[in-house]
């Protein structure tokens, strides 16, 4: 949703997730780093040195003398080779398994060698979004000066108790960990973000796949009896009156919380953070408004048109770039549980197709907002673009930012609420318009919360956590 021309303040906001995956047959794995303390012994403290050491050729061959020591989640390889005024540090290429690793630090070896430090634990993912603060009394610790997010990350994987982080990325690059991030407040020079545990089992695999492996129910008795059957009540507040057959990969969005709270296993693998185009695809970032939380399922394009007078699931952020004083702007977002109406509507490939259309006169200075105001004056209550290439809001997925990467020169598409007003959450000062619904197909009233920073209902996973404070 931003202008054709960027403004200062918008090609300086950058949106990324990434996904650390670490697993009982995964490694992570940090360059440059040592894990220090927590050494294993060999053999009984009293018999011998309190150090568990091997010579090994790799870093994924101490990922694998870990995973094979009782006790070990974490390790440090000596990468070398390692120089000293003696000659060749006799501890070249050496693996430390440890219990943990509560303090990560730089690597501090001469001569050009280096370690390599990572942990072996249940299967996370963590999450992170550039621009974002967790707030709160939920500090545990400084974890110190770190180089990336994903190392204040993997701070937070080894730490107990931690659950949520903070970067200052521009700063001082300290790595703060959480118990958890409860509010989170705008800061363009942070970088916040959360583990969430996956399921790595499956306890009763779907009779039936569809779309890369995503569940396939046949009739409502077999939902019923599934995990999916409790996902859906925690969305819609009761099982929809799906057609069937229902294939859970048609969605475009899921609650990462809302699947852990409905005990949802069985997933497709993840992606990670961005599709490659298959559809179908498991993965993390579709936009950059997207609400706390949530993962995606990849839909290639092209992309067609909702009709008028028709409810479709929506997400939308409060106004991050200061051009909705006119307008809302409501990204598709299947599975959401919070309906839009399209009212009366009109589409267009691009935004400028629109501002042609409805004959804005050059040297306008608010494309969006003046786009708006002549639609709703023509009587139309919403405006969508199917096509619409936006370097900002697909950031961190899209073809023009990965140029091998096809097939994604857009990834969603954007509705206009032309009468609402997008500077607020709920679209307008005093909550929801009537065009915002709640339950399946828009059949619930929506009691939407203005403090918070996404387009929320009462009861939808989209209201569980308060994630912005301004």
């Amino acid at each position: 949703m931003t202008y054709s021309t960027l403004t200062s303040r918008q090609s300086c906001f950058i949106f990324s997730m990434h996904i650390l995956h670490a697993a009982a047959d995964l490694c992570t794995a940090l360059p440059g780093k040592q894990c220090l303390g927590n050494d294993i012994p060999k053999c009984p403290a009293a018999f011998c040195a309190p150090k568990q050491d091997s010579f090994v050729s790799s870093a994924a061959e101490c990922c694998s003398l870990c995973k094979a020591t009782k006790g070990c989640s974490a390790w440090t390889w000596n990468a070398g080779p390692i120089w000293t005024i003696f000659g060749k540090h006799p501890m070249d290429r050496h693996c430390w398994v440890k219990t943990g690793c509560d303090t990560l630090a730089p690597s501090t070896v001469t001569g050009g060698g280096y370690k390599v430090s990572g942990r072996v634990s249940a299967k996370v993912v963590c999450t992170a979004t550039v621009g974002k603060v967790c707030l709160g009394n939920n500090d545990i610790k400084d974890a110190g000066q770190v180089s990336t997010s994903a190392e204040c990350c993997e701070a937070c994987h080894g730490t107990k108790g931690c659950k949520a982080w903070t970067w200052n990325q521009d700063n001082n690059q300290h790595c703060y960990l959480k118990s958890a991030c409860d509010r989170v407040s705008f800061n363009i020079l942070a970088v916040s973000g959360s583990l969430e545990a996956q399921s790595t089992s499956c306890a009763k695999p779907p009779s039936q796949t569809c779309q890369h492996g995503w569940p396939k129910f046949n009739s409502k008795n077999e939902l019923v009896g599934s995990a999916w059957a409790s996902y859906f009540k925690l969305v819609y507040g009761d099982i929809p009156s799906f057609t069937y057959p229902l294939c859970v990969g048609d969605l475009w969005m899921l609650y990462s919380e809302a699947m852990q709270s409905a005990k949802v296993d069985c997933l497709p693998k993840s992606n990670g953070m961005c599709p490659t185009g298959v559809e179908g695809e498991f993965y993390t970032t579709n936009n950059m408004f997207s609400p706390v939380h949530t993962t995606w399922i990849w839909h290639p394009y092209p992309y067609t048109a909702f009709p008028g007078k028709t409810w479709v699931e929506v997400i939308h952020e409060k106004d991050p770039f200061g051009d909705e004083h006119f307008g809302a702007w409501l990204m598709y977002a299947k599975g959401s549980g919070v309906w839009f109406n399209t009212g009366k509507t009109i589409a267009f490939p691009e935004h400028q197709d629109a501002y042609k259309f409805f004959a804005l006169p050059a040297g306008t200075t608010h494309w969006n907002q003046d786009m708006s105001k002549a639609a709703a004056k023509a009587f139309y209550d919403s405006v969508q673009f199917t096509a619409h290439k936006d370097s900002v809001e697909y950031k961190a997925c899209d073809t023009q930012h990965n140029p091998k990467q096809a097939g994604l020169q857009y990834m969603n598409i954007e509705i206009v609420a032309v009468k609402g007003v997008g500077t607020y959450t709920c679209l307008s000062k005093n909550g929801v318009p009537p065009e915002i619904k709640a339950g399946w197909q828009g059949s619930m009233p929506c009691k939407c919360d203005n403090t918070k920073n996404t387009l929320n209902c009462a009861g939808v996973p989209t209201a569980w956590t308060s994630d912005l404070v301004i």
